[in-house]
């Protein structure tokens, strides 16, 4: 799973460390470590599941390689932090094909919820990628 900044490509310097707080309360009793060789990344270690990384590829993203409902909790704890400053995020989907906004007051059910994914704009970069100039010309 990656995530993205949905209205420009980047996502804060600081949100590796500024995150870490959310995951220990959202992964209560996990061993959290964050990593600070390139690429930067934090590993998780939950209690009852296995191991897996959110990984920063600054300046663009981050992805995530746990199960679905891990990326989805790592991504409601990256959008908390992201919005902090002034930055919304979509989950995309590994190939960037499809993408899911984050939105404050989502749960996990919401973000796995199918007809909350939609196909990402191909002006990535340029503007929301949850509203392609391109898609809405070719519905008219």
């Amino acid at each position: 799973m990656l995530y993205l900044n949905r209205d420009q490509i980047g996502i804060p310097e600081d949100l590796p460390t500024a995150m870490l707080p959310a995951l220990h309360s959202t992964f209560a009793g996990a061993q959290i470590q964050l990593l600070e060789q390139p690429p930067i990344f934090i590993d998780i270690t939950p209690v009852d599941e296995p191991s897996f990384s959110v990984c920063f590829y600054f300046p663009h993203m981050a992805s995530c390689d746990g199960t679905t409902e891990q990326q989805a909790l790592v991504a409601l704890c990256m959008a908390q932090e992201c919005r902090k400053h002034g930055i919304r995020i979509v989950m995309a989907s590994d190939d960037a094909s499809f993408v899911c906004a984050v939105e404050e007051g989502d749960t996990v059910a919401d973000l796995l919820e199918e007809d909350r994914w939609k196909l990402m704009d191909t002006e990535f970069g340029e503007g929301d990628v949850m509203q392609s100039p391109t898609r809405t010309d070719q519905r008219d």
